[in-house]
C-alpha cells in the first residue's frame, strides 16, 4: 500500500538542531577568544606601557641633567657631580602624582665606578613625600640628588628608603655656595620654572621601581644587580645620559 502526502515532508526538527549547535559554538568561541585576550594582552600592555614609560624617563632626564649643567645657579653641583658616588636625576616633581595631597616623581639612580671612572646602567626609583615644597605656581620641579657616601649607595639598595632616617640629607647651595664642605649623605638641588629652588628631601620615601627595571633591561633585576653586579644587559637607551655624565667638568 503507498501513502500519498498533499504536500512534501519538511525537516524542522533537524534543521533545528543544526542551527542550535551552531549558535551553542559560536558564544563558546567567542568565550575562548575573550579568555585568551584576558590572559595575556593586558600583561603584554602593561610592559608596553612600562616600556615606554621608562624610555620617557631617561629622555626626560637628560633634558634636566643637560639644564642643571648649564645653569650658572648650578655650579656647586656641576663641580661636584664626578666626584660624588652617584646621581639621583628625578625630571619631574608634581604635586599629586600618586594620592591627593602627595609631591613625587620617578627618576633614575647612577652609580659611579671609582676605579673605572665610569657610571653604571640607570635605576628607576620612586620619591614621594607630603611636600617637597613646590613653588606657587610651578607645576612642577626638576630635582637632582648627589650621592656623595658609599653608605649612600649601599642604603639605597634596601626595598625602601627614608631620607633623614637612613641617611642625612641637605640642600645644596646656589652658584657655588659659601659652605663648600657639606659633610652629609645626599645634596639636593631643583629647578622650577627654569630657576633655583631650595627644596627639602627630609622625611621624603625612596622605592625601587622594579615594574620599569624590568621592562627596561627586559628581565627581572634588582638594584645590587644593575648599580653594584653590573649584571644588567646594557640598554642603548642610556648611551646619550652617560654620554652627558661623562663630559660633566671635573672639580
Amino acid at each position: 500500500m503507498v501513502i500519498a502526502f498533499s504536500r512534501p515532508i519538511s525537516l524542522p526538527l533537524v534543521n533545528s538542531i543544526s542551527t542550535k549547535e551552531a549558535s551553542v559554538k559560536r558564544p563558546a568561541t567567542i568565550i575562548a577568544a575573550l579568555i585568551v585576550i584576558m590572559l595575556y594582552a593586558p600583561g603584554r600592555g602593561l610592559a608596553l606601557d612600562n616600556a615606554s614609560e621608562a624610555k620617557e624617563i631617561i629622555d626626560q632626564a637628560e633634558v634636566t641633567l643637560k639644564n642643571f649643567l648649564n645653569d650658572p645657579d648650578m655650579k656647586w653641583f656641576a663641580s661636584h657631580l664626578q666626584e660624588s658616588k652617584g646621581v639621583y636625576i628625578i625630571p619631574r616633581l608634581t604635586k599629586g602624582s600618586f594620592v591627593f595631597g602627595v609631591e613625587g616623581g620617578n627618576g633614575v639612580v647612577l652609580a659611579r665606578d671609582e676605579k673605572a671612572g665610569t657610571w653604571s646602567e640607570p635605576v628607576f626609583y620612586e620619591a614621594s613625600a607630603a611636600s617637597f615644597g613646590l613653588q606657587a605656581g610651578a607645576k612642577f620641579q626638576e630635582a637632582i640628588v648627589l650621592i656623595r657616601t658609599q653608605k649612600a649607595v649601599d642604603s639605597l639598595l634596601a626595598n625602601k628608603f627614608k631620607f633623614g632616617a637612613d641617611g642625612s640629607v641637605a640642600i645644596g647651595p646656589k652658584g657655588m655656595g659659601a659652605d663648600t664642605t657639606l659633610m652629609t649623605d645626599f645634596v639636593t638641588f631643583a629647578r622650577a620654572k627654569g630657576l633655583y629652588a631650595g627644596v627639602s628631601f627630609e622625611g621624603a620615601f625612596l622605592r625601587a621601581r622594579d615594574d620599569l627595571n624590568a621592562a627596561y633591561f627586559g628581565e627581572k633585576v634588582r638594584a645590587s644587580d644593575i648599580m653594584i653586579a653590573h649584571k644588567a644587559k646594557p640598554n642603548p637607551n642610556s648611551k646619550e645620559l652617560h654620554g652627558i655624565l661623562a663630559a660633566a667638568p671635573k672639580e
